[in-house]
């Protein structure tokens, strides 16, 4: 069996346990079980990790089991530390049966972490079983299409994309919390969830450990794709949101927008001053509807805007010069 670090986890959570990994002391009992897909059917073809809480409450993966055909559902996990507080997870491999219909799922039957049951493990001797029942989607019968990439974002990084995060999880969830898609990314970051139906959709991540914002995406029949619904993944402060960076053609520009997410007004501000009174700034919805249209004053390189009149939501962003061309693009995130 074997042990890993995880590509996801935070950066100060990565040190602790390259630091304790070493010193660790493994009994030689097992974590074993079932994942299910109702009381009579086991899975196919599926994947089982193991995350163990650190001292500072972070989660990271160490241990994993491949569940095959042969297996009928049961899973054995080795060599598990003698004392700990761990999540266990359970998801489809992408060749199983029933991957387009179940849903990746804690142990307690949750979609996300902070709702799972923590297994407290102590080093008594003896078997230690549970069962997962995967979480079931909502049929999906429609045309709309959401997409997008995740990144990486946190210090020297906020102002343009960051490397690229593949193996997270993005999920549309209903208004009524029902589950309706998901993708994993691959290793550009990019994921696809399609044959959504119209509807308003929470679209967020799941890691182990981060707090996540959701962005508020609606499917009609004017509007059946949103391909522009970014995260991004700060691992220093363990949380992952909408992509807020502006991505400049001109570098010579140097602008903030804050804050963001916002639900009342945002400050815009240029270092350019003598050519700010040039520059106008656009806000779009994501269906690429201009909605807010503001210039600089002569003189002033900053600016309010107000956006309180704003539903809630993500807003595409544009810089614009005298000649109408675009400087930089971005998001900003109404709440």
């Amino acid at each position: 069996m074997h042990h890993y670090i995880s590509t996801i986890a935070k950066k100060t959570s990565v040190f602790v346990v390259l630091m304790t990994f070493s010193s660790l002391a493994f009994s030689q009992e097992d974590l074993k079980g079932n994942v299910s897909i109702g009381p009579q059917t086991s899975i196919d073809q599926g994947l089982v990790v193991l995350y163990q809480q650190d001292t500072s409450n972070e989660y990271t993966k160490v241990a994993e089991d491949t569940i095959k055909f042969f297996d009928e559902g049961f899973f054995a996990l080795e060599n598990i530390q003698d004392s700990g507080v761990y999540l266990l997870k359970a998801k489809l491999d992408t060749h199983s049966t029933y991957y387009e219909d179940y849903f990746p799922t804690y142990y307690g039957d949750t979609l996300f972490w902070k709702d799972a049951d923590t297994l407290q493990l102590s080093g008594n001797s003896g078997l230690r079983s549970v069962t997962i029942n995967l979480v079931e989607g909502v049929g999906q019968s429609g045309n709309g299409t959401i997409s997008g990439q995740v990144i990486e974002a946190g210090p020297g990084k906020r102002k343009g994309p960051g490397d690229p995060q593949g193996g997270v999880e993005v999920l549309a969830i209903g208004s009524n919390d029902d589950p309706f898609g998901y993708d994993e990314t691959d290793s550009a970051g990019n994921y696809k969830i399609d044959s959504l139906p119209n509807g308003q959709y929470n679209v967020r991540t799941e890691i182990a450990g981060f707090q996540a914002t959701e962005i508020l995406v609606s499917i009609d029949q004017n509007n059946q794709t949103a391909d522009s619904t970014d995260f991004s993944v700060d691992k220093e402060e363990g949380k992952v949101g909408p992509t807020t960076y502006l991505t400049f053609t001109d570098e010579r520009q140097d602008l903030q927008l804050y804050p963001n997410p916002a639900d009342h007004r945002i400050t815009v501000e240029i270092s350019d001053q003598a050519n700010a009174n040039r520059l106008n700034l656009e806000v779009l919805n994501m269906a690429g509807q201009k909605i807010i249209t503001q210039s600089f004053i002569q003189g002033k390189n900053q600016m309010k805007l107000k956006v309180n009149q704003l539903n809630k939501g993500v807003y595409m962003v544009q810089l614009k010069d005298s000649n109408q061309s675009v400087l930089g693009t971005g998001k900003i995130m109404i709440y």
